[in-house]
């Protein structure tokens, strides 16, 4: 872990009590913990972007406090290179160059996740070396659907 302090507002904290930073991820205290897109540059030999090219990607246009793409969904912008989607939850979207090849870390399922527009919805889980499909459901948790198993699972 590291010690800087960053400013974390209650309503950005998921239910384990963290929420993403430019820095990493923050606890309630503010402090900032080791970033998991440095793993990601390593594994996979690319650099972030700046803030959020994902916005014109996916040919978003603004709606309430986020944005909405018609074959993206609905997300937020909270933290640069990081977004709050509506059905999946928090993804770094840092190295997103292509909507042709989209590579996503999900901190719900603390996996990197490859997917592109035409299949969007359906992720190939790098960690797994599976296809997936998963569901943040706010009231209920997460849930993930494994194609090689055929089976849902509540993810812990």
């Amino acid at each position: 872990s590291i010690g800087i302090e960053v400013a974390v507002n209650d309503g950005d904290l998921n239910a384990g009590g963290w929420a993403p930073t430019r820095l990493g991820w923050a606890d309630g205290s503010g402090t900032a913990y080791e970033n998991p897109s440095v793993m990601g540059e390593l594994l996979l030999g690319v650099s972030p972007l700046s803030a959020f090219p994902i916005i014109g990607l996916v040919n978003a246009a603004p709606s309430g406090s986020g944005y909405v793409s018609e074959w993206f969904g609905y997300f937020e912008t909270p933290v640069i290179d990081w977004i709050k989607h509506g059905e999946f939850g928090w993804l770094f979207t840092g190295w997103v160059e292509s909507t042709d090849s989209m590579v996503f870390y999900s901190y719900n399922l603390n996996t990197w996740l490859w997917t592109s527009q035409d299949i969007f919805g359906y992720f190939y889980d790098y960690a797994a070396q599976t296809w997936i499909t998963f569901i943040v459901l706010p009231e209920e948790g997460v849930f993930r659907y494994d194609f090689s198993t055929g089976i849902w699972v509540k993810v812990p």
